[in-house]
């Protein structure tokens, strides 16, 4: 390996490093404009899956207001993919040099060690369908409970219900 080679990675990680840090100096310290979730189903894995006890595949619907944003954070211990319904995002992620884009009809993963945060970046409410594996013996990032104390507001339903089908 060359002092080049070695030069120009070096330089490369230094770059990156920036974009992911100047992306993070511009993040909310908290949720801005993020409505409770709604939860539209839940399945108890470990009635499905040895060894997935404390374990919940759920389904949510997220709101997300014009100009609104999730704080950083990691889905470690926690995969999600999420379907976007309607609106805009950016996704400031520690993986990518640049933040990507997705609207209606695409789809974002998040899993692993990977830190992101989210903004609509869209005039209208941000509404995605979200599938998750909870580990129900931690915490969640936001809890409704938690959406509705600091922004005093309604929205979707705080407490998870059983969707009916027509």
């Amino acid at each position: 390996m060359t002092i080049r080679t070695i030069l120009g990675a070096a330089a490369s990680v230094a770059v990156n490093a920036s974009a992911v840090a100047h992306d993070l100096s511009r993040a909310p310290e908290k949720p801005r404009g993020v409505l409770p979730p709604e939860t539209l189903e839940t399945i108890d894995l470990a009635k499905e899956i040895p060894g997935m006890a404390g374990r919940q595949l759920r389904m949510r619907r997220l709101t997300l207001e014009p100009g609104g944003a999730i704080p950083p954070h990691s889905h470690v211990d926690r995969p999600e993919i999420v379907f976007i319904l309607q609106g805009r995002v950016r996704d400031h992620r520690s993986d990518r040099d640049a933040p990507v884009e997705y609207g209606a009809g695409e789809t974002l993963t998040q899993s692993g060690a990977v830190h992101h945060w989210l903004e609509n970046i869209g005039d209208e409410p941000l509404i995605g369908l979200a599938v998750d594996i909870a580990n129900l013996g931690v915490a969640q990032a936001f809890t409704a409970e938690q959406i509705l104390k600091a922004y005093g507001r309604a929205g979707h339903d705080a407490e998870p219900h059983r969707h009916k089908p027509d």
